[in-house]
């Protein structure tokens, strides 16, 4: 009998990925050689769906059983070579692993990729395309046969793999810097801005009330950080801030939208300032008075001046208007008239003038002193 032994050399072997239709399967394609030897092949996807940003392995698997080559009888052996395959994926390049020599009557060899990642939905061919060499020659101990071979046809097979969009997640709401509600006072100017992750290579597009605040970024797996929206609140009270977070393909964040309170806090009329025509009066005699203050929100300011001394005759109180104006502004007061005053200790007396500036919440004061003088009949 003579022992054979032959070589199998795989000459190239490729993975590639294309966008496709939906499906995982394990399956096989036979193929024969050129002198009726039987293989058999398989190619498997660890997963036929997965979400963006998640990986497979690939794996393929050849089986070559005995034959009887023409012109020689017995059972052939046949023997794999070392082989190397090369596998790859959007945006994934693995590289290749190989598969030592294996011997015996029926051969098994199986080769596995490393991690194939995709980062954008679809759904994808996964497949080889192979043309596979063989040759023989007479074992040694048998005498010195001359080689001989024969080749298959290329055997391409695939599996298609479904790829899941997988929406954003906000990672942070932002007010002033604090992923929380805030409080701060009217006048304020708050600056809003929003984090968020995405396991695809999608942009994310966000929004801050609704408004365009950035679309960054496209690093799977990275925070994307929107622009900075700044909102002054000039009236005190409680507002609401909506954060938004959408990828490429128009899904909504998982967590989202959501929401954040400021708290304004309303701040009382400042810088007051009472202006009095005269500090020093006859009795008998009148004066004017005008003041001014600001409010760092948009409130209308009630003004009112008032007297007040020892007796009815050094009293008087008058309102001095409501005056708008906007936020920081100085709003002035109109100019009322005080008195006539009167003095009837026969010397000097003094009253006590008060500005007070009222906006609707809280009021602010400002007083100056009034000496009334006697005057001989």
């Amino acid at each position: 009998m003579v022992d054979m032994k032959f070589f199998f050399r795989m000459r190239s072997f490729a993975v590639f990925s294309s966008a496709l239709a939906v499906a995982l399967a394990t399956s096989g394609t036979a193929w024969a050689d050129a002198e009726g030897g039987v293989g058999q092949n398989f190619f498997n996807l660890s997963s036929g769906v997965i979400n963006e940003g998640q990986s497979i392995t690939a794996s393929a698997q050849f089986n070559v059983s005995p034959a009887n080559e023409s012109g020689f009888a017995g059972t052939t052996t046949r023997t794999f070579n070392t082989n190397n395959l090369g596998y790859s994926a959007p945006g994934s390049d693995q590289g290749s692993t190989s598969s030592g020599n294996v011997g015996g009557g029926s051969a098994t060899q199986t080769f596995g990729s490393g991690a194939l990642t995709y980062n954008q939905n679809g759904v994808y061919n996964v497949g080889f395309n192979q043309a596979l060499g063989w040759h023989w020659q007479e074992n040694a101990s048998y005498g010195t046969g001359n080689p001989s071979g024969d080749t298959s046809s290329g055997v391409a097979d695939n599996r298609t793999l479904t790829v899941l969009n997988v929406a954003p997640t906000i990672t942070s709401a932002n007010q002033n810097g604090n992923n929380s509600n805030i409080t701060v006072n009217e006048g304020s100017t708050v600056a809003l801005d929003m984090t968020a992750t995405d396991p695809g290579a999608d942009n994310i597009n966000f929004t801050i009330n609704g408004g365009g605040a950035g679309a960054p970024g496209n690093t799977p797996g990275s925070t994307r950080t929107s622009s900075t929206v700044n909102v002054t609140y000039n009236n005190n009270g409680v507002f609401n801030n909506t954060f938004q977070a959408t990828d490429q393909d128009g899904a909504n964040s998982t967590n989202g939208p959501i929401t954040r309170a400021v708290t304004v806090l309303n701040v009382a009329p400042q810088n007051l300032t009472l202006s009095l025509s005269s500090n020093v009066i006859n009795e008998g005699q009148s004066i004017n008075a005008s003041m001014t203050a600001t409010d760092p929100g948009a409130d209308t300011i009630n003004f009112n001046i008032s007297a007040s001394g020892s007796n009815p005759t050094q009293s008087d109180s008058q309102p001095a208007g409501s005056i708008p104006g906007a936020p920081g502004s100085t709003r002035t007061s109109n100019t009322v008239s005080l008195g006539p005053f009167y003095e009837n200790n026969g010397g000097t007396t003094t009253a006590n003038v008060l500005g007070t500036a009222f906006d609707g919440d809280d009021t602010s004061s400002i007083s100056d002193t009034l000496t009334i003088l006697n005057v001989a009949p």
